[in-house]
């Protein structure tokens, strides 16, 4: 397995974990289901934890830094999506607050966190897309 296999491997996992947060927001908002908050909170975390913490500053720290040593023109995409990492853990940070807010004032604070959710999910996934299309690439064209 090479380390861009890992990276596509490791994309799919959040991708899974972000599709089923949507699903558990979507059960209670089309269905009425009550969602269960310790499951959206360990989803919250496992999300915070992942790429957060490990993927994202892998990226930054080996794959980023080496493309661009190798392929200048790759610079300005580069430069984006580091600043995304930067914004997702803004992100997950105001996701994991809605979700505090929810568990403490009930189904009157559920719309704002499903926002959140719904918006974290769209934000999350653009960022992936244009790492497997243009990063992911690049990257197998100009690194061993």
């Amino acid at each position: 397995m090479t380390a861009l296999d890992v990276i596509r491997a490791e994309h799919r996992a959040l991708a899974a974990e972000i599709h089923g947060l949507l699903h558990a927001v979507r059960e209670a908002r089309d269905r009425g289901a009550r969602p269960d908050a310790s499951l959206l909170e360990a989803m919250i975390r496992y999300i915070e934890a992942f790429p957060e913490r490990f993927h994202h500053p892998k990226e930054d720290r080996y794959l980023f830094r080496r493309l661009r040593e190798r392929d200048p023109a790759s610079e300005a995409v580069l430069d984006r999506l580091e600043a995304e990492h930067a914004e997702g853990a803004r992100r997950i940070r105001a996701l994991a607050a809605a979700l505090v807010r929810y568990r403490r004032e009930g189904a009157a604070a559920f719309a704002a966190f499903a926002a959140e959710v719904d918006a974290y999910a769209t934000f999350h996934w653009e960022h992936m897309r244009i790492e497997e299309v243009e990063v992911l690439p690049a990257a197998q064209q100009h690194l061993r």
